[in-house]
């Protein structure tokens, strides 16, 4: 199995493709998952409904961006392209992106996350196929998180629409470090903003656990450490950091261990490192899978696919689901996170 370092691994790095890994290539994915996905989760303008039952009404720009990488992933232009159409609906014309609509009811607040990875997404996009109209976007995304969300060289999560008035927290999980030195490059944001952040990254303190803090008060100057860690938090953590400290690496290696011990990871532990549920996270999984591919860890991240093909439902009706087989409960961004992992640790050994 040859590890292909695409969109959500390298495009953290960069979007072109190398010599090696052109993007000409026919990508492989699960049909099933992914028509799960397009038939029963997706609506006609290309968004995706955060599940099936109690939130069937609910669209979150956190699963737009992760689509868009996905479908610039597997060179879907078509879908792309509708979906960017969409995307005009979800954004001001300052270039904020509103994080929820609920039916026809729009949350008149962004969420930084999601902005930043779509328009990362377009940066992306613009790179494969070269329509300058993406990167226009992408730009105008980055230009009001950088005129609105950056302070005093942090980067608050949100901005309040109504209330004209940025949020008083930096997440730790939140930024994409790659993505942030790339929109620097292309002159997005300051890299002077950039190379401020990385350094108060790397200053962050301990409470004697391997878990970061989980968030800094911007107004305060202080850092928070909640007691119930998620583990798609720290997988994403992993992830989006350039350069490890000994907590990162410590991190990995104690999962790691874990994983291959036990065959499994709970979705939430404690600073403790003592588990607080006995749920498992796909999510969790695929991003821990991504961090192991970029870490060369081959072995660990075919042990992950694995296990996430195993809890993919074979029922019928549920095939290729990560769902409750008793309630139909799911979550979307389970199988994007799936489907865009897949792309990178199966591209050309699938059974």
């Amino acid at each position: 199995m040859r590890v292909i370092q695409f969109l959500f691994i390298c495009c953290l790095v960069a979007c072109a493709p190398t010599e090696s890994e052109p993007m000409s290539r026919e990508p492989y994915t699960t049909q099933e998952t992914e028509r799960f996905v397009r038939e029963q989760l997706m609506n006609d303008q290309g968004e995706l409904r955060t599940n099936r039952t109690d939130r069937k009404d609910e669209y979150l720009s956190e699963s737009l961006g992760l689509w868009m990488m996905y479908l610039v992933r597997i060179g879907d232009k078509t879908s792309f392209e509708r979906l960017h159409e969409t995307v005009h609906r979800w954004m001001t014309k300052e270039g904020a992106v509103y994080w929820q609509r609920d039916g026809q009811v729009w949350k008149q607040a962004t969420a930084s996350i999601d902005d930043l990875r779509i328009a990362y997404a377009y940066l992306c996009a613009f790179e494969k196929w070269e329509k300058d109209e993406y990167y226009t976007f992408g730009e105008k995304i980055v230009h009001h998180f950088s005129k609105y969300q950056v302070k005093n060289g942090k980067f608050s999560d949100f901005y309040d629409l109504t209330m004209n008035k940025e949020g008083n927290t930096q997440t730790t999980s939140y930024y994409n470090e790659y993505a942030l030195r790339t929109f620097a490059q292309h002159g997005w944001l300051e890299s002077t903003v950039v190379e401020r952040w990385v350094e108060g990254r790397k200053e962050e303190p301990t409470d004697g656990t391997m878990y970061p803090p989980t968030r800094f008060l911007i107004e305060e100057e202080q850092y928070e450490f909640d007691e119930e860690i998620n583990g798609i938090d720290i997988a994403y953590t992993l992830l989006y950091r350039a350069d490890w400290t000994s907590r990162e690496r410590q991190l990995y290696d104690a999962w790691r261990e874990q994983f291959m011990t036990e065959s499994r990871l709970p979705g939430r532990i404690s600073r403790s490192n003592h588990p607080l549920v006995t749920f498992e996270s796909p999510a969790q999984y695929a991003l821990l899978g991504l961090v192991a591919l970029r870490q060369e860890d081959q072995r660990f991240a075919e042990q992950l696919y694995a296990k996430l093909r195993s809890m993919q439902s074979t029922m019928p009706g549920y095939e290729g689901q990560f769902v409750d087989e008793k309630t139909g409960d799911l979550h979307v961004f389970d199988h994007v996170l799936f489907l865009i992992f897949e792309q990178e640790v199966a591209y050309d050994n699938v059974e």
